[in-house]
Order: C-alpha cells, then sequence, then structure tokens
C-alpha cells in the first residue's frame, strides 16, 4: 500500500475539489438594498453611483442584476422593510442591528 505525504494528500484533495467546481450563479435576478442619509452610508452611495454591484456582478459571471436602491432613514422603517422582506440588503447601525437580529433568530430571514 502507497504511503500518501502531506503533499500527495493536498494535492489529491485539491484536484477532487476541482473537479466539482461550478461556476457562480446568482439566485435572482433582483437586489434590494436601502440605506439612509448620514455619511455612514457613503460606501453605498458610492456604490450606487458608480454601479459597482452591476459591474462585479457581470465580471464575476452572474449575468444581468438589477439593483433597485431604497433611501430609508430610521431603523424601525428599515427593520419592518426587513421583515416583510422587502429588502435584500440594509444599511442600519448597530442598535438597529441588534433589533432585527433578535427578532429574525432562528427564521428565514436570518
Amino acid at each position: 500500500m502507497p504511503v500518501l505525504t502531506r503533499r500527495k494528500t493536498i494535492a489529491v484533495a485539491t484536484t477532487a475539489a476541482a473537479m466539482n467546481f461550478h461556476p457562480a450563479r446568482a439566485a435572482t435576478a433582483r437586489l434590494r438594498i436601502s440605506h439612509g442619509y448620514s455619511i455612514g452610508y457613503l460606501p453605498l452611495m458610492v456604490m450606487r453611483d458608480q454601479s459597482l454591484i452591476e459591474k462585479q456582478a457581470t465580471k464575476a459571471g452572474l449575468g444581468t442584476v438589477q439593483v433597485e436602491w431604497r433611501i430609508e432613514d430610521g431603523g424601525n422603517n428599515i427593520n419592518d422593510a426587513m421583515l416583510a422582506g422587502a429588502l435584500d440588503i440594509a444599511g442600519i447601525g448597530i442598535p438597529g442591528y441588534l433589533v432585527l437580529r433578535d427578532r429574525t433568530l432562528g427564521r428565514k430571514q436570518e
């Protein structure tokens, strides 16, 4: 019986994993994102202005992704929209996140 060294084992595992590789696919063609008005949301504002999500999705081979931006302010409004399933991604502060995390623990929205 041949002895497998660490390098041979890693090579075999890497080859096996590469054979099962599938290209990325988007589960949906629409992404709904919300953010507020303050400077804390600047990264999301730049992403919206420069269409970075659409560009990266195309670059990753996910096809055309339609991004719908909603500007809502206030953790309560955004939390309600997330719980209702009207948003996929929300930019909120820590207190709003903690409330949302508590309300979704163990549910499909988690």
